[in-house]
């Protein structure tokens, strides 16, 4: 049954929970849906004989052949649960992209939403802007941004200060950090290639790790790290001072330190850490620094620090 399709049971839920949050007095507001592939797919099966076409008055190449989910002209938002065929409905677009025509829902003469035109070419604009990602357009009527237009200056300024104001940032709370820089006798810093998932690529970056292994201060932390992850031990230790990675919203400290004289031996790394050492020239660090190639922050930071402190 089409109610049971999970892009028209979402649908569905998004109406319900618009006028559950209180965005929609009577039957104000409206919901539009460009469907995928798949998702027009599943639902072929229980599309009804298409009704007549109907112009738009507006014209989009790009949405040429789409079809919609969208909510009824005069239609109650907290009736859609209920009643889904009679209140919504998905709606196909011709080739040239001017007109619709209904292929579910919206029975007993129902229309899409008065407003369909303009949702259609927002979708448009979305579309183009945003290669295909942007897929919902909703016309709610949030009771407190409606009040703050009577009390504020209608200024994208003033309104972004009162909301940062009364939704206050949630600071992440996060361990302390290290990372260690280690440089060996012949001029070349030892780092490690990683992948990193947040951003689905390897990178370079110094030995580092978070202070989470019970009570130790940072340069105890330091010289495990190191020792884990390139199998060396330093004869000599130089602080480098901190660094805050993301201060707008993280409590991290992350200590920097430099490890010098080196004696080097196994890696010791962590089940679930899957690195490999790589060693390069000093220069060959800064050039690749110097062509956005290497962007781990802590690192780019620490080479700064021992370029100051004459360490290399």
């Amino acid at each position: 049954m089409m109610t049971e399709i999970p892009a028209v049971r979402g649908f569905i839920r998004m109406c319900t929970d618009g006028w559950e949050q209180g965005w929609h007095e009577r039957n104000g507001g409206n919901l539009t849906y460009r469907m995928k592939p798949e998702e027009v797919e599943q639902c072929c099966p229980f599309f009804t004989a298409p009704r007549e076409w109907n112009s738009m008055g507006v014209q989009a190449d790009n949405l040429k052949g789409e079809y919609f989910i969208t909510t009824g002209s005069g239609k109650f938002l907290r009736n859609v649960q209920d009643d889904p065929e009679h209140n919504i409905g998905i709606v196909e677009i011709n080739d040239t992209g001017d007109s619709w025509r209904i292929v579910w829902g919206l029975e007993n003469g129902a229309r899409p939403t008065s407003e369909f035109p303009s949702h259609f070419m927002n979708h448009s604009v979305r579309k183009a802007a945003t290669n295909g990602a942007y897929r919902v357009i909703y016309h709610a009527h949030t009771p407190s941004l409606i009040a703050m237009t009577y009390i504020m200056p209608l200024t994208a300024r003033d309104f972004t200060r009162a909301l940062w104001q009364s939704a206050t940032e949630c600071p992440v709370v996060f361990p302390g950090g290290v990372g260690v820089l280690p440089i060996d006798r012949d001029g070349n810093i030892i780092l490690v290639r990683q992948f990193r998932y947040p951003f689905d690529t390897e990178t370079l970056e110094m030995p580092a790790g978070k202070m989470d292994h019970g009570p130790e201060n940072a340069e105890e932390c330091g010289v495990r790290e190191l020792a884990e992850e390139t199998g060396c031990t330093a004869g000599r230790i130089v602080p480098l001072g901190a660094m805050y990675p993301s201060p707008g919203f993280l409590t991290e400290v992350t200590y920097l330190f430099a490890a010098l004289d080196l004696t080097e031996g196994e890696t010791h790394p962590d089940e679930d850490e899957f690195v490999e050492t790589v060693r390069l020239p000093i220069a060959e660090v800064e050039r690749l620094i110097a062509e956005d190639r290497l962007r781990d922050a802590k690192t780019i930071a620490a080479m700064y620090r021992a370029r100051l402190k004459n360490l290399f």
